[in-house]
């Protein structure tokens, strides 16, 4: 093997080295976002849930309580945080379906020959950077305010009444 030889095969596996590395990195940002996403839907979920439940008890303990609007609007706010999770749950959901359904279809163009690997890969890049749309965002979002409202709420009513 001369010089020229040893050289390209060196390169060649620096390239390997780099894919994998590549492919290793992207997979562990990519679960590592997957599991920040989790937290944060399960956090929203829990805190709005629990206020929802937690006014409620205090309505049903108090009739007092129940008469007042104070208590109805921070009961409110965290049901529409509630829902707001609903909703972006089940945006997920379909975002990541159509992903996947869009992803064989094309994977099976790629294989009839219909089209070549980079157009398979542009089309994905394109579709997978869609994924953090301004309406998942707002969803999130406007879910976590709606609990800062309820609890600003309950707070000011348990202050100043």
């Amino acid at each position: 093997m001369n010089n020229n030889q040893g050289t390209f095969q060196k390169n060649i596996q620096q390239i390997h080295e780099n894919f994998e590395y590549i492919h290793a990195r992207s997979s562990f940002l990519t679960n590592l976002l997957m599991l920040q996403i989790e937290r944060v839907l399960k956090y929203l979920f829990l805190t709005n849930s629990g206020g929802a439940i937690a006014i409620l008890s205090f309505m049903g303990a108090s009739e007092s309580v129940r008469s007042m609007s104070g208590p109805k609007w921070a009961l409110g706010c965290f049901v529409i945080g509630v829902i707001l999770v609903g909703v972006l749950y089940a945006y997920q959901l379909h975002h990541s379906a159509r992903l996947n359904s869009e992803w064989k279809k094309d994977v099976n163009c790629y294989l009839s020959k219909s089209i070549d690997w980079n157009a398979l890969i542009k089309v994905d890049d394109k579709r997978s950077y869609i994924v953090t749309s301004l309406f998942g965002y707002a969803c999130g979002y406007a879910a976590f305010i709606c609990f800062l409202a309820g609890s600003g709420i309950g707070l000011f009513l348990f202050f100043c009444s």
